[in-house]
């Protein structure tokens, strides 16, 4: 095949799946999230680390399947067990295989510890410039990897809270070294999730009276940016330019296409 005809006609690209990076407090809702996207899902766990399941499962679908990694090479000790190099070397025929339509990594945090436990030979020595490199360098693997296959696909981060010398507190995706920006480059979305309170009406008539209900939002940056980060009570509407409450796969996508003009790959 020559040259010529391997150029790439930009309007018939097909339509693009959401790839984003969701970052909060532990709790916060990141998980649920997930499960509101397309199934089949498949969710990449952290092996010994179940605090997603019970939300998954009172997802209340049949289509989310789990496996347990336990770490950027390492052996599996268990029959859902794999390590991140075996699934990134089937991916294509796994998804295919599954016939999954989304896929998360959650969370990207625990899963950044147990790499850098791995590569300083679990704290025996300093990870050191070739150790933060090869962290780096797995990241874009994961992030190139599954950006190219035709799935949603969700990183889930914990938040990490910077406090600067005029009290400025700086919420940022807690991974370390440049995993944050290389993420980011490849993502159509990146969301701060957190909880607000919201006045509602209760009861009918003379009854009726003011409340308060706790509801999910959603600080949206799109197109997405590593920087600048976002500090509390200062920069919402410079950084992020959205607040989509309640969040799920339905009202991100009504958001990304009415607003945002991203042509999104179909449900």
């Amino acid at each position: 095949m020559s040259i010529f005809e391997r150029l790439r006609d930009v309007a018939k690209d097909p339509a693009r799946p959401i790839t984003c990076l969701i970052y909060g407090e532990t709790k916060v809702g990141k998980t649920h999230f997930i499960s509101t996207f397309p199934g089949p899902i498949l969710v990449l766990a952290i092996a010994a680390e179940r605090g997603s399941d019970p939300t998954l499962r009172a997802a209340g679908r049949d289509d989310i399947r789990v496996i347990d990694i336990v770490g950027p090479e390492g052996h599996p000790t268990g029959e859902n067990q794999a390590s991140m190099a075996e699934i990134l070397d089937e991916a294509p025929g796994l998804v295919e295989e599954g016939g999954f339509k989304t896929v998360a990594l959650d969370t990207a945090t625990l899963y950044a510890q147990r790499c850098v436990s791995q590569y300083s030979n679990y704290g025996q020595q300093a990870l050191g410039f070739e150790g933060w490199g090869k962290l780096a360098q797995h990241f874009m693997n994961i992030r190139d990897t599954f950006h190219s296959l035709p799935t949603h696909f969700i990183w889930t981060a914990h938040v990490k809270a910077e406090r600067d010398e005029e009290a400025i507190v700086t919420l940022r995706a807690d991974l370390p070294g440049s995993s944050y920006g290389n993420i980011a480059k490849g993502c159509n979305i990146i969301g701060y999730l957190d909880r607000t309170q919201k006045e509602i009406l209760v009861g009918e008539g003379k009854t009726q009276r003011k409340d308060f209900k706790t509801i999910h939002r959603l600080w949206v940056k799109c197109p997405p940016t590593a920087d600048p980060a976002f500090s509390v009570g200062t920069h919402f509407d410079e950084v992020f330019v959205k607040s989509v409450y309640n969040p799920s796969f339905t009202t991100l996508k009504k958001y990304l296409v009415d607003e945002q003009k991203v042509p999104l790959i179909a449900a």
